[in-house]
């Protein structure tokens, strides 16, 4: 190598360690460590600003829903729900079936009018804002920008939780009570404490044709008036059946039941009937005809009981084989004269019918000559 090459290549040496020892000294060796994590603590941030703003929405508009609910609630049973009213009271049911509380529908409603986006039976999710943004620069040049929405979801359950126990303790009592003929005794027994007639301050108990006034003291000291409809499925049981023979009159007594649509008298001279139960069909057909024994029956209708008082006054003429309602009680006369024969003895009962049924026999008395 000759001299001028050797110069060159050691000028080119120094510039370039020139150069390397200029960006030694004025650059930062310890790159990236004061700008290290800003991004992620950044979105973070963020992040979290989000879910602030995501309980907030949450929570006010659960607010704003619970004071609707309990407005609605309020009003819920202040009108006709579909089964009727009685002295401007709703009725809950017609028999066994329930009308539906409007306070569901008109929640739902009051929930979808915030855009929702899922309404169902059990929960309605809408959203107060469709969508919110946070933005901002986490370092130059670098920006950011994050997408969220603000959906809220309400449990229809827990603001009509009172009108649904409500309905499922209402049904529960008119399940139990609705067959009984002592009506209020079967209320007193199954009703809870909670529970009043009329009103909350009197518990006066009325009957209006077995449509019974509630009123309900709930969990937050609400006072909630309703009717129910107690009206049998099935023709109630004649309890108490008594037979009184002077003379040749023979006089059968038993109490008026509210719902019936006719009575049926059974009787017969064929005593070994006394202790049977069951359907008078069933009883009856057993009275042995050819062996000279009788089995008659006579059926009154509802409205062809007499109710004149007149009637009921002492030394009164009563027709025979005729109804009349005296001190709530049915009065029947039988003249023995007039039976296919006469005997040593007779066995009476009375069955009422309903909806083309028949009550069952709980039993038999007997009238002895």
């Amino acid at each position: 190598m000759n001299k001028k090459a050797a110069l060159m290549h050691w000028i080119i040496f120094g510039v370039l360690a020139a150069l390397g020892l200029f960006f030694v000294f004025t650059m930062n060796m310890d790159a990236g460590t004061e700008q290290k994590g800003l991004w992620q603590i950044s979105f973070i941030r963020a992040f979290q600003d989000a879910e602030k703003d995501i309980l907030s929405s949450q929570q006010t508009s659960q607010d704003l829903l619970g004071t609707e609910a309990r407005e609605i609630i309020e009003n819920s049973l202040q009108s006709d729900l579909g089964c009727g009213l009685i002295k401007n009271i709703p009725v809950l049911n017609s028999g066994d079936t329930f009308c539906e509380f409007k306070a569901e529908e008109e929640l739902k409603q009051k929930i979808a009018d915030s855009d929702p986006q899922v309404a169902d039976e059990n929960a309605v999710v809408g959203s107060m804002d469709v969508f919110n943004a946070y933005d901002g620069y986490l370092t130059s040049p670098f920006y950011f920008k994050y997408y969220y929405s603000s959906r809220f979801e309400a449990d229809l359950a827990f603001y009509l939780k009172e009108l649904n126990k409500i309905k499922k303790e209402s049904k529960s009592l008119v399940n139990s009570c609705r067959n009984k003929n002592d009506l209020k005794s079967c209320l007193d027994e199954n009703k809870k404490n909670n529970w009043h007639y009329d009103s909350c301050q009197d518990n006066n108990f009325v009957d209006i044709n077995r449509e019974i006034i509630f009123c309900r003291i709930g969990q937050d000291d609400a006072e909630k008036r309703f009717a129910l409809d107690f009206m049998p499925s099935i023709p109630l049981v004649v309890y108490d059946v008594t037979a009184t023979k002077i003379n040749n009159n023979i006089e059968v007594k038993f109490p008026h039941l509210q719902i019936t649509e006719n009575y049926i008298v059974y009787y017969t001279d064929y005593l070994p009937l006394k202790s049977k139960t069951g359907t008078a069909n069933q009883i009856f057909s057993q009275v042995p005809l050819g062996a000279g024994f009788f089995k008659e029956s006579i059926k009154i209708a509802k409205d062809e009981i007499v109710t004149e008082d007149h009637k009921c006054h002492p030394g009164a003429v009563k027709e025979n084989q005729k109804a009349y309602l005296c001190n709530g009680g049915i009065s029947i006369n039988f003249d023995e004269t007039k039976f296919p024969k006469q005997s040593n003895g007779y066995l009476f009962t009375v069955t009422s019918t309903l909806k083309n049924l028949e009550s069952a026999v709980v039993k038999m008395v007997e009238v002895n000559n």
